[in-house]
């Protein structure tokens, strides 16, 4: 699976936007303009590559919740790299 392309930021409308990582595993986007940052996820496996195509997990779900735009969006964002991540342990 391929990391999505972001979105422009919701509140100046900047494409100036970038994944910032938080520690080993957490992600979130980034706008360079404004400074408003999306929700940051946290992905247990430090390697945190996928393993069929060595695309970053973190990078490509902070991606998905920063395009998802609602909170409601964002907990089937959430749902379903919980329901991927259980079926790779």
């Amino acid at each position: 699976m391929r990391i999505p392309k972001a979105k422009p930021c919701p509140f100046c409308k900047s494409a100036d936007v970038w994944v910032e990582r938080y520690g080993l595993c957490c992600y979130g986007v980034v706008c360079n303009d404004c400074l408003s940052a999306g929700p940051r996820v946290e992905h247990g496996d430090y390697s945190d590559y996928d393993k069929d195509d060595g695309v970053k997990n973190g990078e490509r779900d902070a991606i998905r919740l920063w395009n998802a735009r609602t909170p409601e969006s964002h907990h089937r964002v959430l749902v379903s790299c919980e329901m991927r991540a259980a079926s790779e342990l």
